[in-house]
Protein backbone atom coordinates (compact mmCIF):
# COMPACT_ATOMS: atom_id res chain seq x y z
CA UNK A 1 0.00 0.00 0.00
CA UNK A 2 2.91 2.35 0.65
CA UNK A 3 4.12 1.74 -2.91
CA UNK A 4 0.76 3.05 -4.15
CA UNK A 5 1.71 6.49 -2.85
CA UNK A 6 4.53 6.63 -5.42
CA UNK A 7 2.42 5.40 -8.36
CA UNK A 8 3.16 7.63 -11.39
CA UNK A 9 -0.18 6.98 -13.13
CA UNK A 10 -3.59 5.34 -12.71
CA UNK A 11 -2.53 2.15 -14.51
CA UNK A 12 0.33 1.51 -12.11
CA UNK A 13 -1.88 2.24 -9.14
CA UNK A 14 -4.52 -0.25 -10.35
CA UNK A 15 -1.86 -2.95 -10.82
CA UNK A 16 -0.59 -2.36 -7.28
CA UNK A 17 -4.14 -2.47 -5.95
CA UNK A 18 -4.65 -5.90 -7.53
CA UNK A 19 -1.63 -7.22 -5.64
CA UNK A 20 -2.92 -5.57 -2.45
CA UNK A 21 -6.31 -7.21 -2.86
CA UNK A 22 -4.78 -10.65 -3.30
CA UNK A 23 -2.54 -10.26 -0.28
CA UNK A 24 -5.14 -8.75 2.07
CA UNK A 25 -7.75 -11.44 1.48
CA UNK A 26 -5.18 -14.22 1.66
CA UNK A 27 -4.24 -12.85 5.06
CA UNK A 28 -7.87 -12.57 6.19
CA UNK A 29 -8.70 -16.12 5.08
CA UNK A 30 -5.58 -17.42 6.76
CA UNK A 31 -6.55 -15.64 9.97
CA UNK A 32 -9.87 -17.50 10.20
CA UNK A 33 -8.16 -20.81 9.41
CA UNK A 34 -5.75 -20.11 12.26
CA UNK A 35 -8.66 -19.37 14.61
CA UNK A 36 -10.33 -22.70 13.81
CA UNK A 37 -7.17 -24.70 14.39
CA UNK A 38 -6.20 -23.00 17.65
CA UNK A 39 -9.48 -22.09 19.37
CA UNK A 40 -11.74 -24.57 21.10
CA UNK A 41 -15.22 -24.95 19.62
CA UNK A 42 -16.83 -23.14 22.56
CA UNK A 43 -15.06 -19.82 21.89
CA UNK A 44 -14.79 -19.78 18.09
CA UNK A 45 -17.94 -17.70 17.62
CA UNK A 46 -16.75 -15.09 20.11
CA UNK A 47 -13.24 -14.82 18.64
CA UNK A 48 -14.44 -14.58 15.02
CA UNK A 49 -17.06 -11.97 15.98
CA UNK A 50 -14.42 -9.96 17.83
CA UNK A 51 -12.37 -9.81 14.65
CA UNK A 52 -15.45 -8.65 12.74
CA UNK A 53 -16.04 -5.88 15.31
CA UNK A 54 -12.46 -4.68 14.90
CA UNK A 55 -12.91 -4.82 11.12
CA UNK A 56 -16.01 -2.64 11.47
CA UNK A 57 -14.17 -0.13 13.67
CA UNK A 58 -11.38 0.07 11.13
CA UNK A 59 -13.68 0.58 8.14
CA UNK A 60 -16.19 2.91 9.82
CA UNK A 61 -13.98 4.88 12.25
CA UNK A 62 -10.25 4.65 11.55
CA UNK A 63 -10.28 4.84 7.75
CA UNK A 64 -12.90 7.66 7.48
CA UNK A 65 -11.02 9.64 10.14
CA UNK A 66 -7.76 9.24 8.22
CA UNK A 67 -9.56 10.33 5.03
CA UNK A 68 -10.93 13.40 6.78
CA UNK A 69 -7.58 14.44 8.26
CA UNK A 70 -5.35 13.51 5.31
CA UNK A 71 -6.58 15.17 2.12
CA UNK A 72 -3.75 14.06 -0.17
CA UNK A 73 -4.35 10.53 -1.47
CA UNK A 74 -0.63 9.74 -1.64
CA UNK A 75 -0.11 10.51 2.03
CA UNK A 76 -3.30 8.62 2.83
CA UNK A 77 -1.92 5.53 1.04
CA UNK A 78 1.36 5.86 2.89
CA UNK A 79 -0.46 6.09 6.23
CA UNK A 80 -2.53 3.03 5.45
CA UNK A 81 0.62 1.16 4.46
CA UNK A 82 2.24 1.91 7.80
CA UNK A 83 -0.80 0.46 9.60
CA UNK A 84 -0.65 -2.67 7.46
CA UNK A 85 3.05 -3.13 8.18
CA UNK A 86 2.36 -3.15 11.92
CA UNK A 87 -0.10 -6.01 11.41
CA UNK A 88 2.47 -7.96 9.39
CA UNK A 89 4.79 -7.94 12.40
CA UNK A 90 2.23 -10.01 14.31
CA UNK A 91 2.81 -12.97 12.02
CA UNK A 92 6.44 -13.15 13.15
CA UNK A 93 5.32 -13.32 16.79
CA UNK A 94 2.42 -15.78 16.55
CA UNK A 95 3.62 -19.42 16.41
CA UNK A 96 2.53 -21.90 13.77
CA UNK A 97 -0.61 -24.02 14.22
CA UNK A 98 0.19 -27.20 16.20
CA UNK A 99 -2.75 -28.99 14.62
CA UNK A 100 -1.56 -28.19 11.10
CA UNK A 101 1.97 -29.33 11.96
CA UNK A 102 0.69 -32.63 13.39
CA UNK A 103 -1.98 -33.58 10.89
CA UNK A 104 -0.50 -32.25 7.67
CA UNK A 105 3.26 -32.40 8.20
CA UNK A 106 3.42 -35.13 10.85
CA UNK A 107 6.01 -33.00 12.66
CA UNK A 108 5.38 -33.86 16.30
CA UNK A 109 8.46 -32.06 17.60
CA UNK A 110 7.55 -28.81 15.86
CA UNK A 111 3.98 -29.05 17.13
CA UNK A 112 5.24 -29.42 20.72
CA UNK A 113 7.52 -26.41 20.33
CA UNK A 114 4.63 -24.39 18.91
CA UNK A 115 2.47 -25.22 21.94
CA UNK A 116 5.24 -24.10 24.28
CA UNK A 117 5.62 -20.81 22.34
CA UNK A 118 1.88 -20.19 22.63
CA UNK A 119 2.00 -20.68 26.39
CA UNK A 120 4.99 -18.35 26.67
CA UNK A 121 3.26 -15.71 24.49
CA UNK A 122 0.39 -15.48 27.00
CA UNK A 123 2.62 -15.44 30.06
CA UNK A 124 2.38 -19.12 30.91
CA UNK A 125 4.82 -21.99 30.91
CA UNK A 126 4.34 -25.38 29.31
CA UNK A 127 6.84 -28.22 29.19
CA UNK A 128 5.21 -30.71 26.82
CA UNK A 129 7.82 -33.43 27.17
CA UNK A 130 8.45 -32.85 30.86
CA UNK A 131 4.73 -33.07 31.71
CA UNK A 132 4.27 -36.18 29.62
CA UNK A 133 1.88 -34.60 27.11
CA UNK A 134 1.55 -36.72 23.98
CA UNK A 135 0.23 -35.37 20.70
CA UNK A 136 -1.63 -37.64 18.31
CA UNK A 137 -3.52 -37.20 15.06
CA UNK A 138 -7.22 -37.94 15.32
CA UNK A 139 -7.07 -40.25 12.31
CA UNK A 140 -3.60 -41.33 11.29
CA UNK A 141 -4.78 -43.20 8.19
CA UNK A 142 -7.16 -40.60 6.80
CA UNK A 143 -5.08 -37.46 7.31
CA UNK A 144 -2.23 -36.85 4.92
CA UNK A 145 -0.58 -33.73 3.63
CA UNK A 146 -2.34 -32.77 0.41
CA UNK A 147 -0.96 -31.27 -2.76
CA UNK A 148 -3.19 -29.30 -5.09
CA UNK A 149 -3.60 -32.39 -7.28
CA UNK A 150 -4.60 -34.53 -4.28
CA UNK A 151 -7.08 -31.86 -3.21
CA UNK A 152 -8.65 -31.91 -6.67
CA UNK A 153 -8.88 -35.71 -6.52
CA UNK A 154 -10.69 -35.53 -3.18
CA UNK A 155 -13.20 -33.03 -4.59
CA UNK A 156 -13.91 -35.42 -7.47
CA UNK A 157 -14.01 -38.54 -5.30
CA UNK A 158 -16.05 -37.31 -2.32
CA UNK A 159 -19.46 -35.91 -3.38
CA UNK A 160 -20.29 -34.33 0.00
CA UNK A 161 -17.08 -32.31 0.05
CA UNK A 162 -17.76 -31.21 -3.52
CA UNK A 163 -21.37 -30.18 -2.81
CA UNK A 164 -20.41 -28.18 0.25
CA UNK A 165 -17.71 -26.32 -1.68
CA UNK A 166 -20.06 -25.45 -4.56
CA UNK A 167 -22.71 -24.15 -2.13
CA UNK A 168 -20.11 -22.09 -0.29
CA UNK A 169 -18.75 -20.61 -3.51
CA UNK A 170 -22.29 -19.71 -4.63
CA UNK A 171 -22.97 -17.97 -1.33
CA UNK A 172 -19.67 -16.08 -1.34
CA UNK A 173 -20.28 -14.71 -4.84
CA UNK A 174 -23.70 -13.45 -3.73
CA UNK A 175 -22.63 -11.99 -0.37
CA UNK A 176 -19.71 -10.10 -1.95
CA UNK A 177 -21.92 -8.82 -4.78
CA UNK A 178 -24.54 -7.52 -2.34
CA UNK A 179 -22.04 -6.05 0.11
CA UNK A 180 -20.01 -4.08 -2.41
CA UNK A 181 -23.09 -3.33 -4.51
CA UNK A 182 -24.58 -1.35 -1.65
CA UNK A 183 -21.33 0.21 -0.50
CA UNK A 184 -20.96 1.78 -3.94
CA UNK A 185 -24.64 2.74 -4.26
CA UNK A 186 -25.54 4.76 -1.17
CA UNK A 187 -25.68 7.94 -3.25
CA UNK A 188 -28.62 6.38 -5.13
CA UNK A 189 -30.52 5.52 -1.94
CA UNK A 190 -32.26 7.79 0.54
CA UNK A 191 -32.14 11.57 0.82
CA UNK A 192 -28.85 12.18 2.60
CA UNK A 193 -25.65 10.38 1.55
CA UNK A 194 -23.82 11.36 4.76
CA UNK A 195 -26.43 9.79 7.01
CA UNK A 196 -26.41 6.72 4.78
CA UNK A 197 -22.68 6.11 5.14
CA UNK A 198 -22.74 6.88 8.85
CA UNK A 199 -25.42 4.28 9.52
CA UNK A 200 -23.72 1.82 7.16
CA UNK A 201 -20.54 1.96 9.25
CA UNK A 202 -22.47 1.36 12.46
CA UNK A 203 -24.33 -1.55 10.88
CA UNK A 204 -21.06 -3.47 10.32
CA UNK A 205 -20.30 -3.40 14.04
CA UNK A 206 -23.89 -4.30 14.96
CA UNK A 207 -23.76 -7.23 12.52
CA UNK A 208 -20.60 -8.57 14.20
CA UNK A 209 -22.30 -8.52 17.61
CA UNK A 210 -25.35 -10.27 16.16
CA UNK A 211 -23.03 -12.91 14.67
CA UNK A 212 -21.65 -13.69 18.12
CA UNK A 213 -25.11 -14.05 19.66
CA UNK A 214 -26.63 -15.98 16.76
CA UNK A 215 -23.77 -18.43 16.33
CA UNK A 216 -23.67 -19.33 20.01
CA UNK A 217 -27.45 -19.58 20.48
CA UNK A 218 -28.86 -20.82 17.18
CA UNK A 219 -25.79 -22.37 15.57
CA UNK A 220 -23.90 -21.51 12.39
CA UNK A 221 -26.38 -22.83 9.82
CA UNK A 222 -29.52 -21.15 11.18
CA UNK A 223 -27.62 -17.90 11.79
CA UNK A 224 -26.42 -17.86 8.18
CA UNK A 225 -29.92 -18.75 6.93
CA UNK A 226 -31.50 -16.00 9.07
CA UNK A 227 -29.09 -13.33 7.90
CA UNK A 228 -29.69 -14.08 4.22
CA UNK A 229 -33.47 -14.31 4.72
CA UNK A 230 -33.54 -11.02 6.65
CA UNK A 231 -31.59 -9.36 3.83
CA UNK A 232 -34.00 -10.66 1.19
CA UNK A 233 -37.09 -9.53 3.10
CA UNK A 234 -35.56 -6.11 3.87
CA UNK A 235 -34.85 -5.44 0.20
CA UNK A 236 -38.48 -6.19 -0.65
CA UNK A 237 -39.77 -3.90 2.12
CA UNK A 238 -37.53 -1.15 0.75
CA UNK A 239 -39.93 -0.90 -2.19
CA UNK A 240 -42.57 0.75 0.05
CA UNK A 241 -42.49 4.58 -0.40
CA UNK A 242 -42.36 6.05 3.11
CA UNK A 243 -40.14 8.64 4.84
CA UNK A 244 -39.46 9.69 8.46
CA UNK A 245 -38.81 13.22 9.68
CA UNK A 246 -39.56 16.65 8.26
CA UNK A 247 -36.26 16.74 6.36
CA UNK A 248 -36.69 13.23 4.98
CA UNK A 249 -33.47 12.33 6.75
CA UNK A 250 -34.40 8.67 6.71
CA UNK A 251 -36.77 6.91 4.32
CA UNK A 252 -38.17 3.40 4.71
CA UNK A 253 -36.21 2.47 1.61
CA UNK A 254 -33.00 3.64 3.23
CA UNK A 255 -33.81 2.03 6.59
CA UNK A 256 -34.61 -1.36 5.02
CA UNK A 257 -31.50 -1.23 2.86
CA UNK A 258 -29.41 -0.48 5.96
CA UNK A 259 -30.96 -3.48 7.73
CA UNK A 260 -30.40 -5.53 4.60
CA UNK A 261 -26.73 -4.62 4.27
CA UNK A 262 -26.28 -5.26 8.02
CA UNK A 263 -27.69 -8.75 7.46
CA UNK A 264 -25.40 -9.23 4.46
CA UNK A 265 -22.42 -8.16 6.56
CA UNK A 266 -23.48 -10.64 9.25
CA UNK A 267 -23.78 -13.40 6.67
CA UNK A 268 -20.27 -12.71 5.42
CA UNK A 269 -18.85 -12.70 8.93
CA UNK A 270 -20.57 -16.00 9.67
CA UNK A 271 -19.37 -17.50 6.39
CA UNK A 272 -15.69 -17.04 7.24
CA UNK A 273 -16.04 -19.09 10.41
CA UNK A 274 -18.55 -21.56 8.93
CA UNK A 275 -16.43 -22.46 5.89
CA UNK A 276 -13.33 -23.00 8.01
CA UNK A 277 -15.22 -25.24 10.46
CA UNK A 278 -16.71 -27.38 7.69
CA UNK A 279 -13.44 -27.89 5.85
CA UNK A 280 -11.12 -30.83 6.63
CA UNK A 281 -7.74 -29.92 8.06
CA UNK A 282 -5.70 -31.02 5.05
CA UNK A 283 -7.84 -28.92 2.67
CA UNK A 284 -8.93 -26.03 4.90
CA UNK A 285 -6.51 -23.42 3.58
CA UNK A 286 -7.23 -24.26 -0.05
CA UNK A 287 -11.01 -24.24 0.43
CA UNK A 288 -10.87 -20.86 2.17
CA UNK A 289 -8.76 -19.54 -0.71
CA UNK A 290 -11.21 -20.85 -3.33
CA UNK A 291 -14.13 -19.20 -1.50
CA UNK A 292 -12.20 -15.93 -1.35
CA UNK A 293 -11.65 -16.15 -5.12
CA UNK A 294 -15.40 -16.65 -5.57
CA UNK A 295 -16.01 -13.58 -3.39
CA UNK A 296 -13.67 -11.55 -5.60
CA UNK A 297 -15.89 -12.37 -8.59
CA UNK A 298 -18.84 -10.95 -6.68
CA UNK A 299 -16.89 -7.88 -5.58
CA UNK A 300 -15.89 -7.15 -9.19
CA UNK A 301 -19.55 -7.18 -10.25
CA UNK A 302 -20.91 -5.49 -7.12
CA UNK A 303 -19.90 -1.89 -7.89
CA UNK A 304 -21.80 -2.18 -11.19
CA UNK A 305 -24.98 -2.36 -9.09
CA UNK A 306 -24.75 1.41 -8.94
CA UNK A 307 -25.67 1.39 -12.65
CA UNK A 308 -28.59 -0.95 -11.94
CA UNK A 309 -29.98 1.46 -9.34
CA UNK A 310 -29.76 4.27 -11.87
CA UNK A 311 -31.59 2.18 -14.47
CA UNK A 312 -34.45 0.88 -12.28
CA UNK A 313 -34.25 0.93 -8.50
CA UNK A 314 -37.30 -1.30 -7.87
CA UNK A 315 -36.20 -4.11 -10.20
CA UNK A 316 -32.70 -3.96 -8.72
CA UNK A 317 -34.02 -4.36 -5.16
CA UNK A 318 -36.17 -7.34 -6.25
CA UNK A 319 -33.12 -8.87 -7.94
CA UNK A 320 -31.06 -8.43 -4.77
CA UNK A 321 -33.85 -9.99 -2.73
CA UNK A 322 -33.96 -13.07 -4.98
CA UNK A 323 -30.19 -13.51 -4.65
CA UNK A 324 -30.29 -13.24 -0.84
CA UNK A 325 -33.21 -15.67 -0.45
CA UNK A 326 -31.52 -18.16 -2.82
CA UNK A 327 -28.40 -18.06 -0.64
CA UNK A 328 -30.60 -18.61 2.43
CA UNK A 329 -32.26 -21.71 0.98
CA UNK A 330 -29.02 -23.45 -0.01
CA UNK A 331 -27.63 -22.76 3.48
CA UNK A 332 -30.11 -25.33 4.84
CA UNK A 333 -28.21 -28.02 2.93
CA UNK A 334 -25.00 -27.39 4.89
CA UNK A 335 -24.15 -29.27 8.12
CA UNK A 336 -24.26 -27.68 11.56
CA UNK A 337 -20.79 -27.23 13.08
CA UNK A 338 -21.55 -25.56 16.42
CA UNK A 339 -19.69 -27.26 19.27
CA UNK A 340 -18.21 -29.94 17.00
CA UNK A 341 -14.64 -30.86 16.24
CA UNK A 342 -13.56 -29.79 12.77
CA UNK A 343 -13.15 -32.70 10.33
CA UNK A 344 -9.61 -33.84 9.69
CA UNK A 345 -10.12 -35.43 6.27
CA UNK A 346 -12.46 -35.56 3.29
CA UNK A 347 -13.50 -39.06 4.33
CA UNK A 348 -14.63 -37.75 7.71
CA UNK A 349 -16.79 -35.12 5.95
CA UNK A 350 -18.42 -37.94 3.98
CA UNK A 351 -18.91 -40.08 7.08
CA UNK A 352 -20.61 -37.25 9.00
CA UNK A 353 -23.10 -36.78 6.17
CA UNK A 354 -23.92 -40.49 6.18
CA UNK A 355 -24.49 -40.44 9.93
CA UNK A 356 -26.81 -37.45 9.52
CA UNK A 357 -28.83 -39.16 6.78
CA UNK A 358 -29.10 -42.36 8.83
CA UNK A 359 -30.56 -40.40 11.76
CA UNK A 360 -33.01 -38.69 9.45
CA UNK A 361 -34.23 -42.04 8.12
CA UNK A 362 -34.77 -43.55 11.56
Amino acid sequence: MMVTAAAPNIGTMMAIRVVMGIGSFMGLSGLYVYIIENTCARYRGFVSSLIAVLWGLGSSVVLPTMGYLIKNWRWLSAGGGILMLTSVLCWFIVPNSPRQLMENKKDKQAAMQSLEKMAKLFGGKLDVQGQGIDLKCEDQKAVTASSYLETLKDFLHFPELRKQLLIQMFQWVIVAFLYYGFNFSWSKLGKNIYWSYAFAGISDIAAALMCWFGQDVFGRRMTLFSFYLAAGVSFLLALIPLSFGSQDILTLEQLMCLIGIMAVSGAWGTSYLYVAEQSPTNHRGKISAVCSIAARLGSFAGPQASLLFTWNKSITLVFFSVLAISAALVALRLPETKGKMSPTSAQEVENRRKVFLDRQNQ
